[in-house]
């Protein structure tokens, strides 16, 4: 999960800091994160479809039929 070791990576530095204002969770934090990781997940299918693409790969079973 790209997303999560972020977090993960964000909670250990903020516990060395001891900074109360980065400790403080919000919604505002939460909807890049979340934005972020839906992105993140949609671009590995989208680069697997656009390297098929480049290369002439098709289904030769039903040529007619879309993606």
């Amino acid at each position: 999960m790209p997303g999560g070791h972020l977090d993960a990576a964000m909670l250990r530095a903020n516990k060395l800091n001891r900074s109360p204002s980065l400790a403080q969770a919000t919604d505002a934090g939460g909807f890049p994160d979340i934005a972020l990781d839906f992105v993140s997940y949609a671009s590995i299918p989208l680069a697997f479809a656009v390297m098929a693409a480049k290369r002439g790969l098709g289904n030769l079973a039903t040529p007619n039929k879309s993606f």
